[in-house]
């Protein structure tokens, strides 16, 4: 420590001013200097630089090659300091005659044998280094033979001692290994449904109870990343003292790896991870751009379940490196929780089956598209749905005739409500949620006048609100890979940065298409106040704008990044992401400019712009041709799109995948309770998955790719605690449970739709707002047995507040008259069958009618009604008020006007949530199944069940008027299905309603 004492005092007595510039790097040398000639009038001064501080470096450069004069016009004030290549330790020692002890490649054996292996390993890297000249850094040879770095320039050397360095190093990461472990819980709420995130959520239940303690590198070390070589001590060090099975080694600095050539024995490592049929993989000279998405292809090659044993062992710091290590690490352990899963690969499968098979057309490769300089100088307006969106609204407007505007997700309310129809809207989600927040913009023939793009997967639901849909395929998806091995993969562009947001898929297409000008109007990523976190006139928002839900509360919103006007903003890790993969996407297309108008996060590759600054050249007729590229040149319906359902089913063969689903449930089943049986099992059921890809004939691999990551990470997690053993069996018959429904689910309906809904009774208000087609109220009353429309409405509105806020909708269904073209069924054409009744006759009686005349046929139960209140009804014993919900329910979910066919409508029974299986056993449940056992396939809504009289019909009675998807079952109705559950806390709040 300085003694500063003393310091002023010999100070004083030479005479010596002392100027202190604390906290500053040097950027303002030239104003300090002016100051101090101005001060004490020097004409000349010595730098001395007392540590290696990257801009300090700099400068000591600078002033040593150039005149004052010279240093003065340069841009010095523009630079960050020296690259990473020339980065330096903060303190290093010189040496004398420093060219003399250069290693010179020539004379070295070990370089030889070296690049003799890498020709046989790694080609490209031979090519490379054979004949390497370094930049900054060359290998030194010191008295006792070890190898160490010199930075020519000035002949600092990078180590004092580089094998006592190093040595030290390995031994401080030994005793604190750095394991990062993977995100295996699932934290949201919107998926719960989905059968992946009910066994995620299980599991995680069970590893709350399983403990690992930190303890020193094991001896046989499953995975380790190396970040970083210098001359390679380490490495070798490494490889030496453990057993090592899958080595990752990232070297940003080529003259670093250069010198390992000098100093290890990379042909002995090499030779023996090949006979050992060990992996290595190496990434050298990567400044950090292209680690994350090299990592994750070489972790999905070896299965990505291996990161939760997988070690980090950073060997140096370099600061200009630091942040994206940490980007890095961060991504690499939310790889398994954002990875692709059965629910999600199901029916992203699915939808873009039936998408495809319904023509829609396709992005095809850029060599069938060029775009032309006019159509690609043409701006694109992309516009999310962040705060900002609010104040730029009078911008877009003004420049919408010029420049074409891409909506993205929920900001399609705001420019609604401004009166903006974008010249098309983005979707990215393939839940049924999108459909649902579509629907809220309550302005159907609004939908229909604006053309879709998304990407594969959409939800076809979601497509046909609009007037048209354009799809581009997304990089590595499930839907993708396996519809590419009919369509053929040259045919058609792919997106590599199309997620996790709708922006960073428009972003992504908008510079696949060739568009070189790009403005961002409300892709905020992040926000000043956790209050105000989208526009205020979106669905986030209620009409006076406060907030729907809590969204700070629902979202961690604590994460703090830099910001595009201001120096940081909130975010949460969404977003984060979101804006690291849009930086990729724009680094990826060097000729796109990118103008960012948000006061939200700063975005690399993109230039800081205020809306008002925005200024659009082009005009109406530069547009106009634009748009034609896009709807005429870019996108192409496949050619047999017919007949791709047939032949994607002879391709990929349910058959097969029923087989391959019984072996793998068989194999879990049988694993005996030890961790080395369970160890053999997390490698054999991802060679299971992998050679049922390489049959070809499957969908296996493409369903659990990620299902089994995760249970192998989760697996690994539990064979790895200090009390593992204990909960194996746990383990092993969770995952059999969950495998098993998996299975059964599917084979039931392969092609099925996702059902995810959001905000669904602002959906419900919409659609009842279009219907003007509703029950007379004296039908409506009569008909449901009350003495008086008072007395409907107060029932009518007692339950159903507990869902729904808009009371317009209750409104909408009683009041309004009924349409010319709305065909009411009259009290005397449902037909009473009783419980015990026949089957036969309701069919006989379905045939006297023409379709259109009389099409739905209510089935009625024989429950009598219970007191909402009775201490029954609150343990689950007893059903809610059969007089409320029956035949209220039942003209609520009347499905649609005119069918081809006749089909049944059965109302469910809603009880409080129970685990009494008694329920099922009831007589009238029981009943029902038997009279209708010899049908084989339903359509199981939330209130109601529809049995359509002719299979082939089925897709036509799978919405109802509200928006509501079905779900098809195909086995006949079970007691379970005829039943509904409510939670006690919903029942509790209906009490008090």
């Amino acid at each position: 420590m300085a003694d500063w004492k003393s310091i002023f005092e010999v100070a004083a007595q030479k005479d010596t001013l002392i100027f202190l510039r604390a906290g500053e790097t040097g950027k303002t040398l030239v104003e300090d200097v002016e100051q101090l000639v101005d001060f004490s009038n020097i004409t000349d001064f010595y730098v001395y630089k007392h540590y290696n501080e990257s801009y300090f470096q700099f400068l000591y450069e600078k002033l040593g090659s150039n005149s004052w004069q010279e240093f003065i016009n340069s841009s010095h004030q523009n630079s960050t300091g020296l690259s990473g290549k020339a980065f330096k330790p903060l303190w290093t020692s010189r040496i004398a005659n420093r060219s003399e002890a250069l290693a010179k490649p020539m004379e070295s054996e070990i370089f030889k044998q070296n690049l003799k292996a890498f020709r046989r390993y790694f080609p490209q890297i031979y090519v490379e280094f054979s004949s390497y000249e370094p930049e900054c850094w060359f290998p030194y040879l010191e008295d006792n033979g070890s190898v160490n770095l010199v930075d020519k320039s000035d002949g600092s050397l990078y180590y004092h001692d580089s094998v006592k360095d190093t040595e030290l190093s390995f031994k401080d990461f030994e005793k604190n290994p750095n394991k990062d472990g993977l995100v295996l819980n699932y934290t949201g709420k919107k998926l719960d449904s989905y059968l992946h995130y009910q066994y995620v959520n299980q599991a995680d239940q069970l590893l709350q109870n399983v403990r690992e303690s930190k303890s020193q590198l094991p001896k046989v070390i499953k995975s380790i990343i190396l970040f970083g070589l210098v001359e390679g001590y380490q490495l070798q060090q490494l490889v030496d003292s453990y057993e090592v099975e899958k080595l990752f080694v990232c070297e940003p600095n080529r003259d670093f790896f250069y010198a390992s050539l000098f100093s290890i024995r990379w042909d002995l490592l090499l030779e023996k991870i090949d006979e050992e049929e060990r992996r290595i993989y190496l990434n050298i000279g990567d400044d950090g751009k292209n680690i994350f998405r090299d990592l994750v292809q070489q972790f999905y090659a070896v299965g990505p379940y291996n990161l939760m044993n997988s070690y980090f062992f950073q060997t140096y710091y370099n600061p200009e490196l630091e942040i994206a290590i940490a980007n890095v690490r961060e991504q690499l352990q939310l790889i398994i929780s954002m990875g692709e899963y059965f629910d999600h690969a199901r029916y992203g499968i699915s939808q873009t089956n039936e998408m495809i098979s319904e023509g829609t057309r396709l992005l095809i490769s850029k060599e069938q598209r060029p775009i032309s300089n006019a159509c690609a100088s043409v701006p694109v307006f992309i516009i999310g749905n962040g705060p900002s969106l609010d104040s730029c609204i009078e911008t877009i407007k003004s420049y919408k005739g010029k420049a074409l505007v891409i909506s993205c997700g929920t900001a399609l309310m705001p420019l609604h409500k401004a009166g903006i129809v974008p010249d098309f809207h983005a979707e990215i989600e393939q839940n049924r949620s999108t459909f649902d927040w579509c629907c809220r913009v309550g302005d159907f023939d609004y939908l229909k006048g604006i053309p879709l793009i998304s990407c594969n997967g959409i939800h076809p639901d979601t497509a046909a609100l609009f007037k048209d849909t354009l799809i581009a395929f997304k990089d590595g998806e499930s839907s993708t890979v396996s519809a590419l091995e009919l369509l053929g993969e040259k045919n058609y562009s792919l997106l590599n940065h199309a997620y996790p947001t709708v922006s960073n898929f428009v972003v992504n297409i908008v510079c696949e298409l060739g568009f070189q000008q790009i403005y961002l109007f409300g892709i905020d990523l992040g926000f000043i106040d956790n209050k105000y976190h989208h526009s205020k006139s979106s669905g986030y928002y209620d009409g006076e704008g406060k907030e729907r839900n809590d969204y700070s509360e629902e979202n961690n919103t604590a994460l703090v990044i830099p910001g595009n006007f201001r120096a940081r903003v909130n975010t949460k890790q969404e977003f984060k992401i979101s804006k690291s993969i849009m930086e990729q996407a724009l680094a990826s297309y060097p000729k796109t400019e990118c103008y960012n108008t948000a006061d939200g996060a700063k975005i690399s590759g993109s230039v800081p712009l205020r809306d008002e600054m925005v200024l659009v050249t082009t005009d109406e007729a530069d547009k106009s041709r634009a748009l034609r590229y896009i709807n005429e040149n870019a996108f192409k319906a496949y050619a047999s799109s017919n007949t791709f359902k047939v032949d994607y089913e002879k391709r990929f063969k349910t058959t097969e995948i029923a087989k391959e689903f019984d072996a793998l449930i068989t194999t879990v089943r049988d694993t005996e309770l030890t961790i080395e049986a369970v160890d053999k099992l997390i490698t054999q059921q991802m060679r299971t998955i992998i050679d049922s890809y390489a049959s070809k004939n499957s969908l296996l691999f493409y369903l659990l790719h990620g299902t089994i990551n995760f249970t192998n990470a989760f697996l690994s997690k539990v064979i790895a605690a200090d009390n593992g053993e204990a909960y194996i069996e746990e383990a092993l018959r969770l995952w059999e449970k969950w495998l098993t429904k998996i299975a059964l689910d599917y084979s039931n309906d392969p092609d099925a739709f996702d059902l995810i809904q959001a905000f669904f009774h602002f959906r419900t208000t919409a659609f009842y707002k279009t219907q003007k087609h509703t029950f007379a109220e004296h039908y409506d009353v009569k008909l449901m047995g009350f003495d008086n429309a008072e007395e409907y409405k107060s029932v009518y509105t007692h339950y159903y507040s507990q869902v729904a806020t808009d009371f317009e909708a209750f409104e909408y269904v009683v009041n309004l008259p009924v349409e010319s073209n709305f065909q009411v069924q009259e009290k005397d054409r449902l037909v009473p069958i009783q419980i015990g009744g026949k089957l036969n006759e309701l069919l006989t009686f379905s045939e006297k009618f023409a379709p259109k005349s009389c099409n739905s046929f209510w089935y009625p139960w024989g429950l009598p009604p219970v007191e909402l209140g009775s201490e029954t009804v609150k343990a689950g014993m007893a059903p809610l008020s059969t007089c409320m919900r029956t035949r209220t329910q039942f003209l609520l979910n009347r499905v649609r006007k005119n069918f081809d066919y006749s089909a049944l409508y059965i109302l469910k029974v809603m009880f409080v949530e129970t685990t009494n299986e008694a329920i099922f056993e009831n007589q009238s449940l029981n009943d029902i199944t038997n009279q209708l056992k010899d049908f084989d396939a339903f359509i199981e809504f939330d209130s109601f069940i529809v049995i359509p009289f002719n299979r082939d019909k089925f897709e036509c009675y799978m919405v109802d008027h509200r928006g509501d998807r079905g779900k098809r079952i195909n086995t006949p109705l079970s007691a379970e299905n005829l039943v509904s559950f409510i939670t006690e806390a919903s029942y509790n709040n209906l009490l008090n309603k």
